[in-house]
């Protein structure tokens, strides 16, 4: 190993934010090897795969890390399918939607530095202000460049719906808003909304905003403005209605009022009762209340109504430790996953190894690691951190709330002090052997 420094940049969602990293900074030094070990935590609390490769090309540019390690995917929502369809996943249009948005960063660095509603500000191109003259025009056109990761002409468009004061301007507000999102400037995309909100008061538009203010912390605020969105006097789908419910039990749940938290997933539930998410949602919310029995319960009549799906299998096998039902959620596993997932992680592969980086992909906590090496492949260089037996060794020894404080990922959980300390052990040692 050279004598120097040596860069890791580290990016995944809440289990990655202010958890392993600095334990495994000072697990890497701690081992003596005349290299000075210098890790960043680049997590985000509800960060999807799409904003994490958004942020990507940034973040190598900003940081220069020599190594990138990998641990993300658990807020991916979507449907399961089976891994023959893998080769699939870069000719599918939704795939190519989500894996085009690394490409955006570019023009949204160029954004950063200027106020949140710059862009609304810049001329429209005449090629595109003088053939889109209708509305319906103007927002086919934006999403079709949208798709083809095309965000500066897109970005346009939106600014002249805007300008123009059309119905069409909540869509084009949220969308510039997470592209600042996408970006991590939650307080860009929070500014842009409260100007849409001066706009027109619209439940969408308020869930936004409340999402940007979680973003920010500040969740007195996200409560007010999501309560605000369920009283709009303005219609509100199913959908959108579970959508609101479900950030409301999120809140609560942040705030520790556990009986407001299962009320408002319980309502979540009804409003979208074919979502799996909804329902682990709320089991997780009862299971933090100590109510297992209860969060049994709802995964139990989830899979009754939605069949068979393998989180909701391995949900209810970390609260019952029913040893069949963690067999047939790992053996589901195996031949399934998550399209946005694989797409995303792939382009997170393809652009930290193009630059010439290393990385390393660690398997969440007692999850197998096969799924994840099948998913992104074996010789190219990726070192892989197997989580499963140490941490299942653990939990037999200890009880499983001596390494997780919740269930967020239904059979783990965001990790106790303890957890995290075994979760950089493991990544150090997987650190330390690749040199």
């Amino acid at each position: 190993m050279a004598k120097g420094g040596y860069r890791i940049l580290c990016i995944g969602e809440s289990t990655t934010m202010n958890q392993y990293p600095a334990k495994l900074e000072q697990e890497l030094n701690r081992a003596g090897k005349g290299v000075k070990f210098s890790v960043i935590d680049k997590g985000v609390i509800g960060i999807s795969s799409d904003g994490i490769l958004a942020a990507l090309p940034e973040n190598l540019d900003t940081y220069k890390p020599d190594m990138v390690i990998a641990m993300l995917g658990e807020n991916d929502s979507g449907p399961f399918v089976r891994y023959e369809r893998l080769p699939e996943i870069t000719l599918a249009g939704r795939m190519l939607e989500h894996s085009a948005l690394y490409r955006a960063v570019r023009f949204m660095g160029r954004l950063a530095s200027s106020g949140p509603l710059a862009w609304v500000s810049l001329p429209v191109s005449a090629a595109y202000a003088g053939e889109l003259e209708s509305p319906v025009a103007l927002m086919t056109r934006a999403g079709e460049l949208k798709d083809r990761g095309e965000y500066v002409q897109a970005a346009e468009l939106y600014r002249r719906i805007i300008a123009d004061g059309l119905p069409e301007s909540e869509t084009a507000y949220i969308e510039l808003a997470r592209m600042r999102s996408r970006k991590l400037d939650f307080a860009g995309a929070f500014k842009i909304l409260q100007t849409g909100l001066a706009w027109r008061k619209t439940p969408l538009l308020y869930a936004e905003a409340a999402k940007a203010a979680g973003q920010l912390g500040r969740e007195e605020e996200e409560l007010a403005l999501l309560s605000r969105a369920l009283h709009t006097g303005m219609p509100l789908p199913g959908k959108d209605r579970a959508l609101i419910y479900d950030e409301i039990g999120h809140a609560y749940r942040h705030i520790h009022n556990p009986a407001m938290s299962q009320r408002y997933f319980g309502m979540a539930v009804e409003a979208e009762p074919d979502n799996w998410y909804r329902y682990r949602n709320l089991s997780e919310a009862f299971a933090l209340d100590g109510k297992n029995a209860q969060a049994a319960d709802v995964l139990r009549k989830a899979l009754q109504r939605l069949g068979d799906v393998p989180e909701l299998y391995a949900a209810l096998a970390s609260l019952t430790g029913d040893g069949k039902m963690e067999e047939k959620a790992i053996s589901m596993r195996s031949g399934m996953f998550n399209p946005l997932t694989a797409a995303n992680y792939r382009r997170i592969r393809d652009l930290v190894l193009g630059r010439g980086k290393r990385m390393l992909c660690s398997q969440y906590p007692l999850r197998p690691l096969e799924p994840l090496r099948r998913m992104l492949g074996t010789g190219n260089g990726i070192i892989y951190v197997d989580n499963q037996d140490s941490f299942r060794s653990g939990v037999a020894r200890e009880g499983y709330d001596a390494y997780f404080i919740d269930r967020f990922g239904g059979d783990f959980g965001h990790c106790t002090p303890k957890g995290n300390e075994l979760l950089a052990r493991n990544i150090a040692a997987a650190v330390l052997n690749s040199f």
